[in-house]
């Protein structure tokens, strides 16, 4: 699921609107309808990703493959390297 559809339905869940989910999170409704668009080039930071869930009443790791994709692809060095102690364990 794209970070896209999981935001809305994270949204949809929670009974907010756009504009009102984005006053709560802090941002413009603007931005939030292009992250929910899947418009490129918007990629929202893990601390935004917090304060969406937070206005929507969840927590953080709801948007846990979001989260995982940007860790991969800001330290992508040290996730091969935990990968490969991980695997070394057995």
């Amino acid at each position: 699921m794209s970070l896209a559809s999981e935001l809305r339905a994270v949204r949809s869940a929670a009974g907010l609107s756009q504009k009102a989910m984005a006053t709560r999170a802090g941002i413009s409704h603007s931005y939030l309808t292009e992250i929910e668009r899947g418009a490129r080039g918007w990629k929202p930071s893990l601390e935004l990703l917090e304060r969406l869930a937070k206005a929507a009443g969840e927590s953080p790791s709801v948007f846990r493959s979001y989260r995982h994709e940007v860790v991969c692809r800001r330290w992508p060095d040290e996730v091969d390297k935990l990968y490969t102690r991980l695997v070394a364990r057995g």
